[in-house]
């Protein structure tokens, strides 16, 4: 599925779907990161400036390439 074109608050509830701690949601939130802006974002991005574990990382980025949780 594309993305690009999740609001605000669609990226929240996926970011909630796949298992992701409600501060680090609220950050997502906070910081208006719209699908637009989801699927441009990198590993480095996502550890360095929002301050997110390994495993977060890697299920974001997941989420980003097409894996939802089954």
């Amino acid at each position: 599925a594309d993305l690009s074109g999740l609001s605000i608050e669609e990226v929240a509830k996926s970011l909630r779907f796949i298992g992701l701690s409600e501060d680090v949601i609220s950050f997502f939130v906070t910081e208006k990161i719209d699908g637009n802006l989801l699927v441009q974002l990198t590993e480095e991005i996502l550890s360095e400036d929002f301050k997110l574990s390994k495993l977060q990382v890697k299920k974001i980025m997941q989420f980003i390439n097409g894996w939802r949780p089954k």
